[in-house]
């Protein structure tokens, strides 16, 4: 045995811890990805449900409650562009149509958080909407009263969780959503067991080292309401 292999090891072990926190940000961050569909496909090979409880994507023209025939939207249903100061304005709005899925009657919720994947024109747009001291798209430079929103950059979100590589048909994607209040965020992960090492073990015969990374989480939604999106391509979506 050599044993000036000690850095070596300590190295894939961090490598290991990486993996596995790696593995659950993409599987959060798949909802987002799939946000327009109901189910896909991991690295695994396995089929992952992403519906809200009503059965459909979590953005949806038409969701349905339980006990009422009432629906609400959570997207822009008309032509827009990418997200700029009255594409957030048209997502606010969709936030007072929010119903109560329990009973469809209507309910007030109110966003705190922009969220984006690292395409930069989609950051900078962002950024400039959040951090101009006047409204960026008036010419008469009115005062800025969509300052106080949280940004939230999800690293993932347009990395396809199966193949692991960027999809430029999400690149835009942005979504406004109420996430400070844990009652109203419906995207959840319940940890059953956090990231824990195995120690690693050496194969005398061969000199390789084999490591072990493991943890227990389920992902899943709770409800659809607290959230809006928009594809920012230029469609109806």
């Amino acid at each position: 045995r050599l044993f000036d292999k000690y850095s070596e090891i300590m190295r894939g072990i961090r490598e290991n811890g990486r993996g596995a926190e790696r593995r659950m940000e993409m599987d959060l961050a798949a909802f987002l990805y799939h946000a327009w569909s109901s189910s896909y496909t991991n690295i695994d090979g396995k089929t992952v449900t992403t519906a809200a409880p009503d059965g459909t994507a979590l953005i949806y023209t038409a969701h349905t409650c339980n006990g009422s025939s009432n629906t609400f939207s959570n997207e822009i249903d008309t032509t827009h562009s990418p997200i700029d100061q009255t594409v957030l304005e048209k997502l606010e709005e969709k936030f007072n149509g929010m119903l109560d899925d329990a009973d469809g009657r209507n309910i007030p919720i109110m966003p705190d958080t922009i969220i984006t994947g690292r395409h930069a024109p989609t950051v900078h747009a962002v950024k400039r909407i959040l951090n101009s001291e006047f409204y960026t798209e008036n010419a008469n430079n009115s005062k800025n009263t969509v300052k106080n929103y949280q940004h939230l950059i999800v690293p993932f979100l347009d990395v396809n969780p199966q193949t692991e590589t960027r999809n430029s048909s999400m690149y835009r994607y942005c979504f406004l959503a109420a996430l400070k209040n844990k009652d109203e965020n419906g995207l959840r992960m319940v940890k059953a067991q956090d990231v824990e090492f195995v120690p690693p073990e050496q194969v005398l015969a061969s000199g390789v080292w084999s490591f072990l990374t493991h943890a227990v989480y389920d992902t899943g939604l709770t409800h659809a309401n607290f959230i809006v999106g928009t594809k920012g391509s230029g469609v109806a979506v």
